[in-house]
Formats: C-alpha cells, structure tokens, sequence
C-alpha cells in the first residue's frame, strides 16, 4: 500500500502540472480555431455545435472570459431557440441552468452586467419551471441531468439545494 502512495502523489503533480503548462504556439493555434469555429457557427444560429466548438477552448483556457461570456451567450440564444420553436422547455431549462452555472460559479457574478444577465436568465427560468422543484425533485433532476451530459446544468441543480 505504501509504495502505491508516492506513485499516486507522482500522478497528481504530473497531471496538475500539466493543466498550469502554458500551451504551445500550436495548441494556442488550435483553441483560437476552435473559438473563430464557434463564434461562426453562433453567428448562423447552429448553437448547438457553436457550445461544443467554445467548451473545446474552455477545456485549455477555464479562465477565459470572452470565451466564456461566448459560451453563456450560446446557452441562452439555443434556450430560446428550444422554447420559442420547438416548445421543449425542458432543454431550454437545461441551457438556462448551464449559463446560469458558468455566470454564477465560473465567472465574476459581482459585475452589473452579469448580475443583469443572472437576474434576466432567472425570470426567464422561472417562466419554464412553473412549478417549484422540492429538494428531492432538484436532486433528482440534476442527477438525470449529469446523466445526459448536462454538467453545468447538473451542477446548478445541486447548488440550489440547501
């Protein structure tokens, strides 16, 4: 057991380490691809693939703001897209929750306009859940959601239980 600890502590420095390296020229090509992708596809409202292509770049650069302020809004425009034309307000829910998540927990939520935005995306939430969610409804909805993929909206389901 004890010879497996320093190999484990070995895993954990290599692997931190690698999140803190700076990227290379070409990695930084790519991820900047990826963003111009994703801003092309918001651009011709394919929200969905346009999320995928900024998450890509959120993956290498967690601290990016104008990639994140990129994802949030790709959220909220294909939530809008699920309510308004489809009437699936279960998935605009979801996109609502995970702007909701990057807003709140990912980014500053202490400036004006992300407390404007926060504030505007919670009305819009309320509107689709009619009901209120009691905590063990939460829970498992948040569980479903994790199981879809859904992580941010999974992780804002679990953070409005007390």
């Amino acid at each position: 057991m004890k010879k497996y600890i320093p190999i484990f502590a070995l895993t954990v420095m290599l692997s931190t380490s690698a999140f803190c390296a700076p990227l290379s020229e070409e990695a930084r090509m790519r991820y900047n691809d990826y963003y111009n992708n994703g801003v092309t596809l918001y651009k011709a409202q394919n929200y969905t693939s346009s999320i995928t292509e900024f998450r890509k770049v959120l993956r290498a650069l967690p601290y990016d703001e104008t990639v994140k302020k990129a994802l949030i809004s790709a959220y909220l425009a294909r939530a809008q897209e699920w309510a308004n034309k489809h009437s699936n307000f279960k998935k605009a829910s979801n996109d609502i929750k995970s702007a909701l998540f990057y807003l709140e927990y990912w980014t500053d939520g202490n400036s004006i306009e992300n407390a404007n935005i926060i504030n505007s995306a919670k009305e819009n939430l309320k509107k689709l859940e009619t009901n209120t969610l009691t905590e063990d409804a939460l829970y498992k909805n948040a569980i479903i959601s994790r199981q879809m993929g859904e992580l941010a909206a999974s992780a804002y389901d679990l953070k409005q239980l007390k």
